[in-house]
C-alpha cells in the first residue's frame, strides 16, 4: 500500500475495497435479494498493483497453489506527479466496482478506470486536487448498485503521512464531497476497505501504538465497534503494504526490508473480522503489492 519514508526508498500508498452477499456456487450474471446489478465474474477477486507496475489477481479459494497472478503492465496515460511527490509517476491506490472495473489512482492525482480482462485503461472525469485532497486512499462502500455506490476517500496531503481527511467521490459526478477526518491513531493515510454488508474499514498503520483496523462512520469518518489489533507487523523494516477485503477476512500484504542487505520479502495475512484471529497465509509472495482493493461483491462471510 505504501512505501515507507522512514526508509532508503520512496513509497506508495494502498487502498482497499470490499465484498457482497455472493454464497458459494453462484455464478457469474447474478441478481441478488439485495436489489444490488449482477456481480460479474471479475469482481470475485482481489486486485492489487506491484512494485514493477503490474495489474495482480488474487484468489483467495486458490490458497496452497498458485492464488496470485499477474495480469500484466498497466499503461495508463498519466501526467506528471503532484508537486510534493517524492518519486515518479505511479499507481497510489485502487478500487474494484461492481462491474468489475478496477479503479487507479496516480501520483499525478488522476483517477483511471481498467479493465481487467483487457487492460485497457480509460481516463475518467476526475478533476485532480479537488476539495483539498492531493492525494487519498480509497474504497466502494455503500448502499445501492454500481451507479448509486459512493467511493469514500481518506487522506489528502501529497505525502499522505497523516491519518487525513475523509470525503467521498460522487460516482455521478465525480466531485468531492467532504465529511469530516480520519482520527484514530495512525502514522499513515489510512487504507480504506469496503464490505458488501455495506460496512467500511480503515487499517490504522502505526510504529509506536498499536496497529489495528476498525470500522469508520461513512458520514463522519469516526471509528466504533471492535478494535481488531495487528501483531509483529508495520514495524521501522515494513516497506511496502496492501489492504483488501474478501470472504469475512482482511488480506493484508507486507514487505519487510532487510536494513543491512536491503534485501525484501512480502507476506500475505489475513485477519479475522469477526474474532481478530491474525494467520500467515502465504510466508513469501512472488510480489510486491503497494496497493489492493476488491469490489463489494466478493463474499462478506468464507464461501
Amino acid at each position: 500500500m505504501h512505501r515507507n519514508p522512514r526508509t532508503l526508498r520512496p513509497w506508495l500508498s494502498m487502498l482497499g475495497a470490499g465484498a457482497c452477499s455472493l454464497a458459494a456456487g453462484q455464478g457469474p450474471d447474478e441478481i441478488f435479494a439485495d436489489d444490488f446489478e449482477s456481480c460479474r465474474a471479475p469482481t470475485q477477486f482481489i486486485y492489487a498493483v506491484d512494485s514493477n507496475n503490474a495489474l495482480l489477481r488474487f484468489d483467495p479459494t486458490a490458497i496452497g497453489g498458485t492464488p496470485i497472478q499477474s495480469l500484466g503492465a498497466l499503461t495508463c496515460n498519466a501526467g506528471s506527479p503532484l508537486p510534493g511527490w517524492l518519486g515518479g509517476t505511479v499507481p497510489l491506490s485502487m478500487s474494484v466496482d461492481r462491474d468489475g472495473n478496477v479503479w487507479v489512482l496516480y501520483s499525478s492525482g488522476e483517477l483511471f478506470s481498467v479493465d481487467p480482462i483487457t487492460l485497457a485503461c480509460s481516463p475518467t472525469s476526475f478533476v485532480p486536487q479537488q476539495g483539498g485532497f492531493d492525494l487519498f486512499n480509497m474504497a466502494f462502500a455503500g448502499p445501492g448498485g454500481p451507479a448509486a455506490q459512493a467511493i469514500y476517500i481518506g487522506g489528502g496531503s501529497v505525502n499522505l503521512d497523516s491519518p487525513g481527511k475523509f470525503a467521498l467521490i460522487d460516482r455521478s459526478s465525480l466531485l468531492v464531497q467532504s465529511l469530516g477526518s480520519l482520527i484514530d491513531p495512525a502514522d499513515f493515510s489510512v487504507p480504506l476497505a469496503g464490505t458488501g454488508d455495506l460496512t467500511l474499514y480503515g487499517l490504522y498503520i502505526s510504529t509506536t501504538t498499536p496497529t489495528h483496523i476498525r470500522e469508520i462512520d461513512r458520514t463522519s469518518g469516526t471509528t466504533f465497534g471492535t478494535v481488531l489489533t495487528i501483531t509483529g507487523l508495520f514495524d521501522g523494516n515494513t516497506v511496502d503494504w496492501a489492504f483488501a477485503f474478501w470472504g469475512g477476512k482482511f488480506w493484508i500484504f507486507a514487505t519487510e526490508m532487510d536494513l543491512v542487505t536491503f534485501a525484501t520479502n512480502t507476506s500475505l495475512y489475513s485477519v479475522d473480522r469477526m474474532t481478530g484471529t491474525q494467520q500467515t497465509e502465504i510466508a513469501s509472495v512472488p510480489f510486491t503489492p503497494v496497493a489492493a482493493g476488491s469490489s463489494t461483491c466478493v463474499p462478506v462471510t468464507a464461501p
